[in-house]
């Protein structure tokens, strides 16, 4: 599967990144079923799936290797595979940026559809609000301020998604764990996708579903993420300083209604 469209000379190809000399990224890692099971609808839930996900971390063109690292940004790629883990759609097991438990802001993060279809679910739980955006092939879409998320395949295809964000900022996993997943479960039901509350969130939360919104922080959407930073890395900023950018990161500036 050709992977040209990320602004790169990549493929993916039997659970392999395929690129060519000019291209570095850090080893492969691989997110196993059962890593993911405790984060899951149904935790008696199984699959012949060994990998769920795989990350290849820090791809770049070598000699734009300085430019990431002066920026301290990071460019990843996320190829997660098609599966139904009892109903529940295959899945990342979620992350935030800082911990909640910190009263700092969580650290924002711009993805791309590389191929197939994404389901983001995106989570503020100190504002008790919620959001679903499904994103196609070519659209960017962007982490809103503070917010914990999760990636989904809907899909029976491979989803394949590149992301941006602060090489200094780990993400964290605890509270997705302590939760079993995010606020809300995305199931396959016969009739089509059901949305079910997880119970270990005892708050009300209001769920919203929207679009991206194209071209939001005046990112064009027809160049590839990775070539929007190379040649204008300054657009990137809200990355790295998101405290400045608190009022374009919020839900209303970053999506559409449906």
């Amino acid at each position: 599967m050709k992977l040209h469209n990320s602004g790169l000379p990549i493929s993916f190809l039997n659970g392999k990144l395929i690129s060519t000399k000019e291209i570095d990224f850090q080893p492969v890692q691989a997110r196993k079923f059962k890593e993911i099971k405790g984060y899951l609808q149904n935790k008696n839930s199984s699959s012949k799936l060994r990998n769920v996900y795989l990350m290849f971390r820090d791809v770049h063109f070598k000699k734009d290797g300085q430019k990431f690292r002066k920026n301290n940004l990071r460019y990843d790629i996320t190829v997660i595979f098609p599966a139904l883990f009892g109903k529940e759609f295959s899945k990342t097991i979620g992350h935030n940026h800082k911990p909640f438990r910190l009263k700092s802001f969580q650290a924002p993060e711009i993805y791309e559809v590389l191929s197939g279809e994404a389901l983001f679910l995106f989570q503020n739980i100190k504002k008790k609000e919620a959001y679903l955006i499904k994103a196609q092939k070519g659209e960017k879409v962007i982490v809103p301020f503070d917010c914990g998320h999760v990636t989904i395949n809907l899909t029976n295809k491979i989803l394949i998604v590149s992301n941006i964000f602060a090489s200094n900022i780990k993400s964290d996993y605890n509270f997705f764990k302590k939760h079993r997943g995010a606020a809300f479960y995305i199931l396959k039901e016969k009739t089509g996708i059901f949305i079910e509350k997880n119970p270990l969130y005892k708050e009300k939360i209001n769920l919203k579903i929207r679009n991206p919104k194209k071209e939001a922080l005046e990112l064009p959407s027809k160049k590839s993420l990775y070539e929007l930073f190379v040649k204008t890395p300054e657009k990137f900023a809200f990355l790295t300083q998101p405290e400045k950018f608190k009022k374009q990161l919020s839900p209303k500036n970053l999506f559409s209604a449906s």
